[in-house]
């Protein structure tokens, strides 16, 4: 990356010095100015150009909405993940007694036979 720098400064100095030539040889040729000498100038002071308002960072119209009033800490996704978990392990295996119980009183109890019509008629 030096290198580039350099060759950035080197190109930067040659178009400075191109426009200082070319001025120079305006000044010469076209408006005969005398240039003073740097010790003679006056050094340039900074003036104020606008004026900066006050800020209140806590200000909520400054700032806005809290971006991070929704975030949730890992901690706590991390327990309501467990907790989704181990609430569907428990639904599969109440699920799955219930798919052997039906099985079950299928077998005991088939659809043809009529008394069991009005048993099963509550399930």
């Amino acid at each position: 990356q030096p290198e580039t720098v350099q060759e950035a400064l080197r190109f930067a100095l040659d178009v400075i010095g191109g426009k200082y030539n070319s001025a120079k040889k305006d000044n010469d040729f076209i408006y005969h100015e005398a240039v003073p000498a740097l010790d003679t100038l006056q050094s340039v002071k900074g003036a104020t150009l606008v004026k900066a308002l006050p800020v209140n960072p806590t200000d909520p119209a400054v700032t806005g909405p809290d971006i991070f009033a929704k975030l949730v800490p890992m901690a706590a996704h991390e327990a309501s993940s467990l907790y989704s978990e181990e609430k569907a392990k428990l639904l599969r295996e109440v699920m799955a007694k219930i798919e052997a119980k039906n099985e079950v009183l299928e077998y005991v109890c088939p659809e043809t036979v009529p008394a069991c019509g009005v048993f099963l008629a509550g399930v």
